[in-house]
């Protein structure tokens, strides 16, 4: 509590730049910025010639692409000028524009590798700016080939869902989804409800889903597929064989899958090219599986995956099962992100 209010604060999602093009995604990034620098618009009565003139082009986003790419970092500047502090910068849904580069413009190497630099070079503009105290950054995924912080010359930390520090604040605690039970009573047993969406073994931690429970608890404990079915509009999808698919779901259902690795850095074109570990590591880092060091038959270190609970359950089995059912030979998965 010391700290709060004590710094100016930049918050932004790149949640809404989807990757239908490098156009498309400069024009939202436009768009993104000028209500960005909105938020901050009083700014504009302390402000003099060609610094005021560069603020009001973001208010009505008539920007060049260099403005785009340095957009942040002076918006940062200007903050710092303002009220003589170093800024907290947070960005949320870092990773959307490039995971959906991926999947629309896989096709289109050029362009996909002008969206990369151009994610890098607004990152690299914004975190390696004197003037930022912290910058917390949240995604889904690290990536292995499109990572945006490779040009930062700070000190960055990488924090996934099963790292030790912090895993207690991706969920719901079961202490904390005590106290709610007994404060929300509903016409469901509390038990139950705890089965149906328990599993998440983060780190020390065994969490529950937020969305979940703030959302059974709302319709009186019904048991639902909360959370899946809010899933944003980014699909991807993924050529698995139906073979291996309803072999590999067998055993997911049961006492796990053993897989060589899960890695928390993601590479896509592996995913393409049909790797099935990575494919498998998407899915963790989605939430969609659960996974814990184990030994294999030969004593040879490993992974084992699994359905998480019930409620994933519920979905995600049958919609493989109608794959499966509709499809002669390989069959294409989509998974909403």
């Amino acid at each position: 509590m010391k700290h709060m209010g004590k710094y100016p604060v930049i918050s932004v999602s790149f949640k809404p730049i989807k990757g239908y093009g490098y156009a498309r995604i400069l024009n939202v990034l436009k768009v993104t910025l000028m209500q960005l620098f909105r938020t901050h618009g009083y700014l504009h009565f302390f402000l003099h010639g060609e610094e005021k003139a560069r603020f009001e082009r973001y208010l009505v986003a008539d920007l060049t692409e260099h403005d785009v790419r340095s957009g942040i970092s002076f918006l940062i500047t200007l903050l710092h000028k303002r009220w003589n502090k170093n800024v907290v910068l947070l960005i949320d849904d870092y990773d959307t524009p490039i995971i959906s580069s991926y999947w629309e413009l896989m096709e289109k190497e050029k362009e996909l590798k002008g969206v990369i630099r151009l994610f890098r070079d607004i990152f690299a503009f914004s975190v390696n700016s004197p003037f930022v105290h912290k910058c917390v950054v949240t995604g889904l995924v690290l990536f292995e080939q499109a990572n945006p912080f490779k040009r930062a010359n700070v000190s960055v930390a990488q924090y996934s869902l099963h790292s030790e520090k912090f895993t207690e604040h991706f969920g719901f605690t079961e202490p904390e989804v005590d106290e709610l039970l007994a404060r929300c009573p509903t016409s469901m047993p509390a038990a139950e409800i705890k089965h149906y969406y328990n599993g998440f073994a983060w780190g020390k931690h065994n969490l529950f889903n937020p969305h979940s429970i703030m959302k059974c608890l709302v319709h009186d404990g019904q048991l639902d597929q909360y959370w899946l079915d809010s899933a944003s509009s980014l699909t991807i999808d993924v050529r698995v064989s139906k073979g291996p698919m309803v072999e590999d779901l067998h055993h997911l259902q049961n006492k796990g899958l053993i897989v060589d690795r899960i890695y928390e850095e993601i590479n896509f074109m592996e995913i393409f090219g049909g790797f099935r570990d990575m494919w498998y590591s998407l899915l963790v880092m989605a939430g969609y599986l659960d996974f814990a060091e184990d030994v294999d038959e030969t004593g040879e270190y490993c992974h084992l995956v699994w359905i998480p609970n019930q409620e994933i359950k519920d979905k995600f089995v049958p919609k493989v099962f109608k794959w499966w059912l509709m499809n002669d030979g390989d069959c294409m998965i989509s998974i909403n992100m």
